[in-house]
């Protein structure tokens, strides 16, 4: 890993250029898209995402010319190209495959690009800064006023595409900000809150920054990122007490939890017993999960694919929205979105995320404390989302399994690119 001090390469440059476009884009995708729709050039609103692609693409490029690759790199590239090859022998539509190939460039450009964006990001403080202002603003605005591009749906090549989503539960409106969805508006807040709180040098702004990010997160009503706010501010306040073993657990009880609900409800029918308005505000999506998505994807593995092995790249949440509504499932769960994809390994894979998260656990500089906070918010969000199919997200979890070779338990390697 490249020292934080350490001047940037016009390469590391470039790859910094691409990350700060598709965050912003991705923050603003409300208005963005609702604008170049309106300017027919729908078609821009995919060039940071081809941006990121070819990003790797040099990146790749460079270790084929050194032929120095990370044993991490390694393992997502041939897991990877063998599940989009069981896809192209399974589905049989190359454009839905490719199309979930696309749906996990932010999670490949943070695990290849790791090492050129993490000595940075005290670089980019002013620009997540920003980011978190215009974010945080758009929540609370869209608590007072209608946004136009709220809910706006458009076509491309006669498919209908969702341009924002606009929606509520139970009669409470879900606030998108500047987002796609209010999901993403919640997403990109708690990552941008904690990065603030972890990087930020003054005393005092940064518990109001995070408490505030804490506010706006309330009015997305996403529940899933609230249980991961309430759990790292839970962290945060015991962390410095806590024994290294335990929080090199922690990570590891995450997962399974994770893993268990969805397989127990392959195995038992489960009801929730939903008493009063509160309840269902609270668990209604969750006892959806259980009832019908999470058995709904099992079948669907095990009917349309390959059973143990899963269906393939594009075989599961987005791709099949595009291409395959009929049997449109979207996981809602990591350990799902895994499994539909790759069979029974997705057990593994959790597990292996767990431990590239745990290597954090022992490291007490401000990177290991911030990718040992914000990957266990990701586990703990993974239980109720497919979490890949997030751009902020999924770029994040990219990295952090990428970083863990870098900091935490083990000494940082002087070694670029090994791991």
């Amino acid at each position: 890993m490249k020292s934080e001090g350490a001047k940037p390469t016009y390469f590391s440059r470039f790859v910094l250029l691409a990350l700060c476009l598709f965050l912003t884009v991705k923050a603003l995708e409300g208005p963005v898209r609702y604008a170049l729709v309106s300017a027919d050039i729908e078609w821009a609103i995919y060039v940071p995402t081809f941006l990121l692609m070819l990003v790797v693409l040099l990146r790749g490029l460079l270790v084929m010319h050194t032929w120095r690759i990370s044993r991490v790199m390694l393992i997502v590239t041939l897991a990877l190209l063998g599940a989009s090859g069981l896809g192209m022998v399974l589905i049989g539509n190359p454009a839905q495959v490719l199309f979930g190939i696309y749906v996990w460039v932010p999670f490949l450009f943070g695990a290849a690009l790791a090492q050129e964006i993490v000595p940075h990001l005290r670089r980019l403080y002013c620009f997540f800064v920003l980011l978190w202002l215009v974010s945080v603003a758009g929540v609370f605005l869209n608590y007072f006023f209608d946004w136009p591009w709220a809910g706006f749906v458009y076509k491309v090549s006669g498919i209908s595409i969702e341009g924002t989503r606009k929606w509520s539960t139970f009669g409470i409106e879900r606030l998108a900000g500047f987002a796609r969805a209010s999901f993403e508006a919640a997403i990109i807040i708690f990552i941008l809150s904690l990065l603030l709180l972890i990087y930020g040098k003054n005393r005092w702004t940064k518990p109001a920054v995070w408490l505030i990010g804490g506010g706006a997160i309330v009015l997305t009503t996403t529940k899933g990122i609230m249980a991961a706010y309430l759990a790292v501010t839970l962290l945060l306040l015991v962390r410095p007490w806590t024994p290294a073993f335990i929080l090199r657990a922690a990570p590891f009880v995450v997962a399974i939890v994770v893993m268990a609900f969805p397989l127990y409800s392959w195995t038992q029918d489960i009801s929730l017993i939903l008493k009063n308005e509160v309840d269902c505000l609270l668990l209604a999506s969750f006892e959806d999960r259980l009832t019908y998505t999470w058995p709904a994807a099992n079948e669907l593995v095990f009917q349309h694919g390959a059973g143990p092995v899963g269906r393939g790249v594009g075989g599961i949440g987005a791709a099949q929205d595009r291409f395959e509504k009929t049997l449109y499932n979207p996981a809602d769960n990591l350990f799902v979105y895994l499994f539909g994809i790759a069979g029974y390994l997705a057990v593994i894979l959790m597990l292996l995320i767990a431990y590239r998260v745990s290597r954090f656990a022992g490291g007490r500089q401000g990177e290991a404390t911030f990718f040992y906070l914000l990957g266990m918010g990701i586990l703990i969000y993974g239980l109720t989302t497919n979490v890949v199919e997030s751009a902020y997200m999924g770029m994040f979890l990219g990295i952090v399994v990428r970083s863990a070779s870098y900091f935490g338990t083990a000494a940082v390697p002087s070694r670029l690119g090994v791991d």
